[in-house]
Parts: C-alpha cells; structure tokens; sequence
C-alpha cells in the first residue's frame, strides 16, 4: 500500500459535483506523507464504501487533520476587527515589497545581485498567477540552490551557524529595506525546502525539471509545510516509483 494507491483513488473522484479542491488534497497528502501506519486502513476504508460520496467525506475528514485554522476560526477568537486590520498591513506592507522591488529593478549595478534577481522572479511569478505552480518552484528552486551554493563556499573558512548567518547577510543586502523580514524569512524557508525535496529525488538538473512538470496539486507553501523527515519520505517514495518505471 502506498501514497500512490490513494492518489488514484482520488483522481477517479475527480469528476464528481463535491470533488476535493486542490488545498483539500494538498492537506490529505501532508497528513498522509510519512504516516505509513493508517495508509492500508485509508485506502481500505475506500475500497469498503459504496457510494464515491462517502469516499469523498471521509477523504475530506482527514484532509482536515493537516490543514491549519482557518481565517474564519481565527477571527472568532481574536475578533473580526484585529483579522481585517492584520490583512490590511500585510496588504500594505506587500505594496510597499513591490515598490521597492521594482525601484531596485531598474536601477543600474556593477556587482552580482543574484538573490535580488531570483527573490524578484519569485515575486513576479507569484503576482502573475497565484496557481502558476511549476513557474513558481522552478524559481524557488532555484533560489534553494543558489542560497545552498553559497552556504557550501562560506562553510570552508567558518563554522556552520557564521556561515548561515554571512548567507543572510548576503541576501538581505541585496533587497530593498521595503522586503521585510517576515517576507524573505518565509520565501528562504520555501526555497530550502523546494530545493531539498527535488535534490533528494535526484540531482540531475533534467530529471527534477520532469518532476515538477508533474507536479498537479502540490505548491511551494504545500511542500514548505512538509517536515524533514516527510520531505525524505516523499523522495524516497518518488525515487522507489521511479525505479519500478
């Protein structure tokens, strides 16, 4: 029994009125990832109901188990009031990211701004099509093994913890002070992950491109929940369903 297993279950629920959405599946294959003890009763479960209608409630039951509080719950908690007004400054704080972005876009440098011009792809991409999934992991990929690049190159003169901290030195200098550090502390934490999960499945530049392509429902946040051990999980899984192609 495997992840794959239950993916195919829910491709052939896929044309029915009360499918899962894409955030729906994203949560059940968090949950399930790495879970390996409840996969044969999930898929058990499946194979038992008789209507795709109750396959469908018990799939989005579990989907559940992983997805965070919602925007709703939390306002019950902290009042309407202070969720509409956190919106608000984030909404502006991401205003004020972009004008500085595109201020230091046009801005005529000698020296390499590598960071600035990958952390802008990212913002660029993310702007365009908030489900441009491949597009946007190529580019956090791409940030995840430029930032690991040059980790690698500080660690042969100083301890790990320098190194990281010369890395983010790095980048933040790069960046217009309107990116604030919140947002770059998120996007780097994305980029890692990205970068870690298509690395572990294979370190041929080829290959990983194949593996994003196939990428349905899974988005750079999805993935950025995963834990390390889930993200190894998911590489060995990927690299084992390979091999058996």
């Amino acid at each position: 029994m495997s992840l794959v297993n239950i993916l195919n279950i829910v491709r052939s629920l896929d044309q029915e009125p009360d499918q899962l959405s894409e955030d729906e599946e994203a949560n059940l294959f968090i949950y399930l990832t790495g879970n390996d003890n409840i996969l044969v009763e999930v898929e058990n479960l499946c194979n038992l109901w008789q209507t795709n209608s109750a396959k469908l409630k018990y799939l989005r039951g579990l989907s559940k188990k992983s997805a965070p509080a919602s925007v709703e719950n939390l306002a019950d908690d902290f009042g309407r009031m202070s969720v509409s007004a956190s919106s608000d400054t984030t909404r502006i704080s991401e205003i004020k990211e972009k004008k500085g972005l595109h201020r230091e876009s046009v801005r005529e440098v000698k020296d390499s701004r590598i960071f600035f011009d990958l952390y802008l792809k990212i913002s660029n991409a993310e702007e365009r099509n908030e489900n441009a999934y491949h597009e946007v992991l190529r580019c956090y990929y791409f940030l995840g093994e430029e930032l690991e690049k040059r980790l690698e190159h500080y660690k042969q003169t100083m301890e790990e913890h320098e190194a990281q901290k010369k890395v983010n030195d790095e980048v933040r200098d790069q960046l217009p002070k309107e990116v604030t550090k919140n947002a770059l502390r998120k996007k780097t934490e994305r980029a890692r992950k990205v970068y870690d999960l298509f690395f572990r499945i294979s370190d041929d530049k080829n290959q990983w491109v194949v593996f994003i392509q196939r990428i349905k429902t899974f988005t750079a946040n999805s993935i950025s929940s995963l834990s390390s051990d889930n993200i190894k999980y998911v590489a060995s899984q990927v690299r084992k369903n390979t091999r058996q192609i």
